[in-house]
């Protein structure tokens, strides 16, 4: 319920600022009916600037303390915030393995009465297969990803091979198709 009233109010903000930017990661996941559990949110922006801290630090979100200047911001291309009324962290990226704002698909989902927009499911995937780490759960979330609705194959195919992970896209599809059918 916090992370849902967060998003919503940061999504109005930048809605009303026009910036462009999409919901990535753990929270996308949810909001297109993923079971997983999430403490945080992700965002993709176009560019970070001086308007864009002062209106998030005007709805709560307080810069981490290592980030310190625009410029060491966009040096590094993301920024950590925590917001001061509850334990939760907005981390803000211009660029992250398998997505940049200009490349990718992206939805709108409607939460109550606000429009957040979200990376496709397909460009979700596609960063979770360019951030894969067998020892950690990218795997399982792009596999719950894939049984979550329609999958629009051809553009997956197509940005597995703009991103280098096709074979990994591959085994997905294997391991989808055993899910679904309990065959191998």
């Amino acid at each position: 319920m916090v992370l849902e009233k967060l998003c919503m109010e940061l999504s109005n903000k930048l809605n009303k600022l026009k910036l462009k930017y999409c919901v990535i990661r753990g929270y996308a996941g949810i909001l297109y009916g993923s079971p997983a559990m999430t403490t945080d949110l992700d965002i993709l922006i176009e560019e970070f600037n001086e308007k864009f801290l002062t209106e998030l630090k005007k709805i709560g979100w307080n810069l981490h303390p290592y980030n310190t200047t625009l410029f060491q911001i966009k040096t590094l291309g993301f920024a950590n915030f925590l917001n001061k009324k509850t334990p939760v962290w907005l981390h803000v990226f211009e660029k992250v393995p398998g997505l940049e704002i200009d490349k990718i698909r992206i939805n709108k989902k409607r939460m109550n009465h606000t429009l957040i927009n979200v990376a496709s499911k397909e460009d979700c995937i596609i960063s979770l297969l360019k951030t894969w780490d067998s020892s950690r759960l990218e795997p399982q979330k792009a596999l719950y990803l894939m049984r979550l609705g329609k999958i629009d194959l051809k553009y997956l195919t197509k940005r597995a091979k703009e991103e280098n992970v096709l074979i990994r896209l591959k085994w997905l599809l294997k391991q989808r198709k055993i899910w679904i059918t309990g065959k191998k």
